[in-house]
């Protein structure tokens, strides 16, 4: 066991995982300097453009970065082209102006702001996603480290920070100066990409699945916070807030995971690559365990009270929260690994099964207890339905394409 944890400590320390973790912790930094020095409302309207913009670039990198780094396992020339980045660009700046613009930013000079802040992030992810298949790994730690320390920027403007809008054109517009900088490591390598049908098959499946993650992950509580604010709702977001680190780690670990898939030529043995992802989630998964059960422990036990959540509703929050992070991070590694192996479809599949089990849970439950019964029920479906649906199918089709490699590789 002990070889084990060593490994997942060498993990933590690789330049991708760095990477991904000072990324997360630049999102939440802002959003804590946005919810310090803004008034509520505008820190409502923040929020949702925040929620937009995390929304759009989750959608192109799902739809084009992913996609083609997935299928350069099989295809080495498979990268996405600075035309169609720009191209990308583009529209995410006028979806997010469409967005401002729903979310009541009246002044217009601040929806083509919050265009170009948008455009920024999307260009700064293709340069990031363009290093990483390069396998240049060390300049991606290196800026999203730096780029942490651009959040004193935004300490420093507080005075003119006085809505949603202008924190969040700062947060975008502080991605150009990264994506120029990581470009320098990019000038020697070839600009070209390959055509956007290349990874097209691999595109549409990913995309759809991204869109049944967001219907089931962000969705729900948005939908019944929007009917009525309860005790447990402010629990279960609050909960949501204790586990984040995990849900950071597992995202690191994945895309990790992914690099590796694609780039580590040993990793090509299908047995030696499953057995590797397989190890990582389960020790994450008994890790993540243990936290969540301190955490529970540490608010049965601590007299102190949070004025703006019942200690109840905090610990059901927690408990719901954590059993959700746990099986769904379990289950994310699992779809990286059908991803790599040719198996997106069991996982395009699966999250859409998912989302129709669950939401008929919360049906069942709303209509049995209101809100609180949603979202019990609900969470409680979507833990235990995560592994039933894409852990076990993934599986057995590992299984069998273990046996297959096996089987060929004695016939030749």
């Amino acid at each position: 066991m002990s070889s084990v944890f060593r490994r997942l400590f060498s993990t933590m320390g690789r330049p991708l995982f760095i990477s991904q973790i000072a990324s997360s912790l630049y999102g939440a930094g802002a959003v804590l300097i946005a919810a310090m020095f803004l008034m509520p409302e505008q820190f409502g309207q923040y929020a949702l453009l925040a929620l937009a913009a995390n929304f759009l670039m989750g959608f192109f990198r799902a739809s084009l970065f992913q996609p083609a780094l997935v299928v350069q396992r099989e295809l080495s020339h498979s990268r996405v082209s600075l035309t169609i980045a720009l191209v990308s660009c583009i529209l995410a700046a006028t979806l997010m102006m469409a967005a401002s613009v729903l979310l009541q930013v009246e002044d217009w000079h601040s929806a083509v702001w919050l265009g170009a802040g948008m455009a920024a992030i999307v260009f700064y992810d293709w340069v990031r996603f363009r290093l990483i298949a390069e396998g240049r790994h060390w300049p991606l730690a290196i800026v999203d480290v730096a780029r942490i320390l651009s959040l004193g920027v935004l300490i420093a403007m507080r005075d003119v920070l006085t809505t949603g809008a202008s924190v969040q054109i700062l947060v975008g517009l502080t991605a150009l100066p990264c994506a120029l900088a990581l470009s320098c490591w990019l000038l020697n390598r070839p600009a070209s990409g390959s055509t956007f049908g290349t990874y097209w098959g691999q595109s549409r499946l990913q995309t759809l699945e991204y869109i049944a993650a967001q219907l089931n992950t962000v969705l729900p509580t948005f939908v019944f916070g929007a009917i009525v604010v309860t005790s447990l709702v402010g629990g279960l977001r609050f909960g949501q807030t204790l586990v984040g680190p995990l849900n950071m780690v597992f995202a690191a670990l994945a895309l990790t995971l992914t690099a590796d898939g694609v780039l580590d030529e040993r990793l090509r043995n299908t047995r030696i690559f499953v057995k590797k992802g397989t190890r990582q989630s389960i020790l994450l998964c008994v890790t993540a365990s243990l936290i969540v059960c301190g955490l529970l422990a540490l608010a049965l036990a601590t007299p102190v009270d949070f004025s703006g959540v019942d200690k109840g509703a905090l610990i059901v929050g927690l408990g719901l929260a954590g059993a959700v992070a746990i099986t769904s991070g379990l289950a994310g590694l699992h779809v990286v690994m059908l991803r790599l192996l040719g198996g997106q479809k069991i996982a395009t599949v699966g999250r859409w099964v998912l989302v129709l089990v669950v939401w008929s849970f919360y049906g069942a439950g709303y209509i049995a207890g209101g809100v609180d019964g949603a979202l019990v029920v609900g969470f409680a479906a979507s833990a235990l339905f995560y592994p039933l649906v894409i852990v076990l199918p993934a599986r057995r089709f590992f299984k069998h394409r273990i046996t297959a490699e096996e089987e060929g590789r004695t016939d030749g």
